[in-house]
């Protein structure tokens, strides 16, 4: 997985939002996570290639 980009939240306590690119299945379990979000184009659900 790749890390593309974080917004620190002010608090309490410190928090990251984290946005990762990659392979949700290349993930160990201890590589959890608590939201997916995907997208796609109308009609094109296509998976495609990172450049």
């Amino acid at each position: 997985m790749k890390l593309l980009d974080f917004i620190e939240i002010r608090g309490r306590e410190e928090k990251r939002i984290e946005l990762y690119q990659g392979d949700l299945t290349d993930l160990s379990p201890a590589e959890g996570f608590d939201l997916l979000v995907a997208s796609a184009f109308p009609n094109e659900y296509t998976p495609l290639l990172p450049h």
